[in-house]
């Protein structure tokens, strides 16, 4: 239950440097794997470590086919690797699953928002034929939303990793 702990505080700070800078610095991902690895021979010995490896692929490779074509950032993928040597094989699994769902939450009703903002602004410029593009605004800013089409994935990591803990 201590690798669950430590999963849960490494997603949180995750988090806070992914909507404060739009980037996971790869000394988390590093000390994740680091500690996954740790964890691992402890328990189980070397076999642990064979594990681990095992969990690190299968953490992966679906999150980088995703990094390339654009959908997830690096560090997003890096993350994933290394929270799976710490957490396992099934639990990464759950855990890729959850944020996908909680990412398409999220990305709904970010396009919902920016849709009332976009229609706001088309009423008060009613002469216009186009829809305006909307600057990001305060609320969206404090979120880490910076860029029109995008949010820090670990919006939807975080309260996966939640459930994922409740689970256990």
């Amino acid at each position: 239950m201590v690798n669950y702990w430590l999963a849960l505080l490494i997603v949180i700070i995750a988090l806070y440097c992914d909507v404060t800078s739009f980037k996971i610095p790869n000394w988390i991902c590093l000390g994740s794997l680091l500690c996954g690895y740790s964890y691992c021979l402890v328990q189980e010995g070397w076999l642990g470590l064979w594990w681990a490896t095992g969990a690190v692929i299968v953490g992966f490779i679906p999150m980088w086919l995703i990094y390339l074509f654009k959908g997830i950032g690096a560090g997003d993928v890096k993350l994933f690797a290394s929270m799976a040597a710490l957490i396992g094989i099934r639990p990464i699994i759950e855990l890729m699953m959850l944020s996908f769902l909680f990412g398409g939450v999220i990305s709904i009703l970010f396009i919902g928002y920016r849709t009332i903002l976009k229609l706001k602004h088309r009423f008060r410029y009613q002469y216009s034929n186009y829809v305006l593009e909307v600057d990001s605004t305060p609320t969206l800013i404090a979120l880490g939303i910076k860029k029109v089409h995008q949010f820090p994935f670990m919006l939807a990591v975080t309260p996966a990793m939640l459930v994922v803990f409740m689970l256990r």
